[in-house]
């Protein structure tokens, strides 16, 4: 999500799951901090962002930040599409939903293009 909104002029698209929304949200996940937030990425190039779709599992402790996303990008009028499903941050959860973000990806394709 923060590369489309820091890209928005270099993708036909963007979908995530389980979508750190601040980056100190990372902290415990890595070793080098940053602190930018996905909404204000986001936000500065509204005008021009490829279409966004996200999903994060009901059992993934980043579902509260993603829902709030949601709502800041709802709240701003930025179209998007947003999904919860039931999982967790895990491999089998991103596994079940790759699919979901490839159709996605898919559909922003051009026509006479193929997706691989």
């Amino acid at each position: 999500m923060r590369l489309a909104g820091q890209y928005p002029d270099r993708l036909a698209g963007a979908s995530a799951h389980s979508v750190i929304t601040d980056l100190t949200e990372r902290d415990s996940m890595i070793e080098e901090p940053q602190a930018r937030r996905v909404i204000d990425c986001l936000l500065r190039n509204r005008a021009i962002l490829p279409p966004l779709r996200f999903d994060c599992g009901l059992g993934d402790a980043l579902l509260a930040s993603n829902w709030t996303l949601h709502q800041a990008l709802t709240s701003a009028g930025v179209g998007h599409i947003y999904e919860a499903f039931p999982g967790g941050h895990d491999w089998p959860y991103w596994s079940e939903h790759l699919s979901d973000s490839l159709k996605f990806l898919e559909a922003q394709l051009p026509s006479n293009q193929a997706f691989l």
